[in-house]
């Protein structure tokens, strides 16, 4: 049951996520001028999501010692096999399956959609509506703003995802090779 709230927990991080992306996306609308607006909520929105990326890990590794004392608790240590299954089990679910899906839900579809939806669209198209100059510094700000936040967000996940993939191998060891 552990492996299934921690992969729970990061679907619903990501579906947290993503809904105040929709919100910020609502109150802009599709105009410039509602972006030039709200352009504080797309601030938000990134610091938003790197705090709830930050607060998913941690609670990430809280649960991952949950799921080792009860693997160290209930498994005979000398079944390595069994001690191979239940520490496999966590690199599946949770350093493959789940840290890949919140990756993609997040850095790949969420700022994705933002670059499309902002710097490829209504900024974009907003070229002929203002001084030259004013739209490359709207355009450059948005961009800057942008790969700060995803880079932030990328530094994070690989900084977790390290983290566990460490305890991961350190426990093993202890487990199967340190007798």
């Amino acid at each position: 049951g552990i492996l299934t709230g921690i992969a729970g927990d990061f679907t619903a991080t990501g579906d947290e996520i993503n809904a105040e992306l929709a919100k910020v996306q609502k109150s802009i609308g599709d105009t410039y001028s509602g972006y030039e607006k709200n352009i504080d909520k797309i601030e938000a929105y990134y610091t938003f999501c790197i705090d709830e990326a930050e607060k998913l890990y941690s609670r990430t590794w809280d649960n991952s010692v949950k799921y080792y004392k009860l693997v160290a608790s209930s498994v005979d240590h000398g079944d390595s096999d069994a001690i191979d299954s239940a520490t496999e089990d966590f690199y599946d679910a949770i350093y493959e399956d789940a840290f890949d899906d919140f990756f993609d839900v997040i850095y790949e579809d969420a700022f994705g959609l933002l670059y499309d939806d902002y710097y490829d669209g209504i900024i974009d198209d907003a070229v002929d509506t203002m001084a030259y100059k004013d739209w490359v510094e709207v355009r450059s700000d948005f961009y800057k703003d942008w790969v700060d936040a995803r880079s932030d967000f990328y530094k994070d996940w690989v900084d977790a995802r390290s983290d566990l993939y460490k305890d991961y191998v350190d426990i093993r060891k202890e487990f199967m090779y340190d007798k």
